[in-house]
């Protein structure tokens, strides 16, 4: 009864997280961009802070947490991560605002990336792993709809200050952000937390057997892939291609409602098969996604939207599988006694591999737009980060297939 019941408050946990996630971290970047700072410098704030966040959330853990319940630590964090969003709404009235804003997401990503290895462990004791395919589709296809609401309901709010005063629609949004993370807590408070062999074990190994090698290989090359183009697109979108908040916000829309969709297929799908298969059938889809994002800078005007929606509706199809794949992968390769010391390990490598993603992609777009006809034509600087980012995600599969072919090998 007690574990029916904490599956289904964390149901609702996920759902009024999504309220903070539609109306705030999908809008973080166009907020960056609102503040008129360079496309460099939005990647260096969307990836630096994650980095950071990864490398010091085991320290946060045990100086913090570790005579802790998993409950209390979570609640804790989670509050923080709350009260940055009403800091971010100060920072606008800050002068330096680029150091101001960099710190608060200094500490956003530092507690996000401190409630992971709990999260895991503990979600991984209450959900049992026969269900755990359907259970986590039904729970991300739930919190899709509430995402889904969320950002349009953003979208709307920002496209009706554009015109008059932006900054207060961002002060709205992030408001209910703020509400929907401290709501969330009192979900996480009714949970029930079983005792495990795990309890208050913070141990950071580096000793890896051959299907942790093989999970970490692939997450932090599709990590870093990944993320060379992921900070740049409001950019992409909102400077060089010109789309309004409204339509921004009809994108994202369209993408997460397929997102949505797909969720409860995905779930049956690693239920019927594995996780690995479909982490890796997911991650070849959006291989080749970016560079169609190429071909809508020369799009005629009246194409660019209805072309934008229905290509991020499938990345948000292969990025629903994909995500899901390894959120099941990494529970399927763990006991209850090692996820904790695995979680830590896997966000440092995952937060070093945003990072230099991000880095990369905007170092890409401090190179010189040509200004003669190039046999591949060059529109803006973004166009070299979709390139790289396109050609590492083809390198990150065909390194997973190679790791899958020896591991068949070795009868692993």
């Amino acid at each position: 009864m007690k574990y029916g019941q904490s599956r289904k408050n964390s149901i609702k946990e996920g759902a009024w997280w999504s309220v903070q996630n539609g109306c705030g971290d999908n809008y973080l970047t166009a907020f960056f961009e609102l503040l008129g700072l360079k496309a460099s410098t939005i990647s260096f704030i969307s990836t630096f802070p994650v980095l950071f966040g990864s490398l010091i959330q085991t320290f946060i853990l045990k100086k913090f947490f570790l005579k802790r319940s998993k409950k209390k630590t979570l609640i804790v964090l989670c509050a923080i991560q709350g009260l940055c969003w009403p800091a971010l709404i100060i920072s606008a009235y800050i002068n330096n605002t680029f150091l101001l804003v960099t710190l608060i997401m200094v500490v956003y990503y530092s507690v996000v990336s401190a409630q992971d290895p709990p999260w895991r462990a503990w979600m991984g004791s209450i959900v049992p792993k026969p269900i755990r395919g359907k259970y986590f589709g039904i729970r991300l296809a739930i919190s899709g709809i509430v995402l889904l609401f969320s950002i349009a309901i953003a979208g709307a709010i920002l496209e009706n200050f554009s015109s008059s005063d932006a900054y207060l629609g961002f002060v709205i949004i992030f408001s209910l952000a703020f509400i929907g993370r401290i709501v969330s807590i009192r979900y996480w408070n009714r949970m029930f937390e079983p005792k495990t062999s795990d309890d208050n074990e913070l141990l950071d190994s580096s000793n890896f057997d051959q299907d942790q090698t093989v999970y970490l290989k692939f997450l932090t090359l599709y990590q870093f892939s990944v993320n060379i183009i992921v900070p740049l697109w409001p950019v992409y979108f909102l400077r060089d291609i010109g789309f309004s908040y409204a339509e921004y916000s009809y994108i994202l829309v369209s993408g997460n409602l397929i997102g949505i969709l797909s969720h409860y297929f995905w779930g049956k799908f690693i239920d019927r098969f594995d996780s690995l298969f479909t982490t890796f059938l997911g991650g070849w889809i959006m291989a080749f996604l970016p560079l169609l994002w190429y071909f809508l800078f020369y799009l005629e005007p009246e194409f660019k939207l209805p072309y934008s929606i229905i290509l991020f509706s499938i990345a948000s199809f292969a990025a629903s599988g994909a995500n899901l794949g390894l959120n099941n992968w990494v529970l399927d390769i763990h006991e209850d006694k090692n996820i904790i010391a695995f979680s830590t390990k896997m966000v440092k490598y995952r937060g070093v591999a945003i990072f230099l993603g991000g880095i990369t992609g905007g170092g890409l777009t401090l190179l010189e737009v040509p200004k003669i006809t190039t046999a591949i034509p060059i529109g803006t600087s973004i166009h070299y980060a979709i390139f790289i980012s396109s050609f590492m995600r083809l390198i990150t599969m065909l390194s997973l297939s190679s790791l899958l072919n020896n591991r068949t090998k070795n009868d692993y």
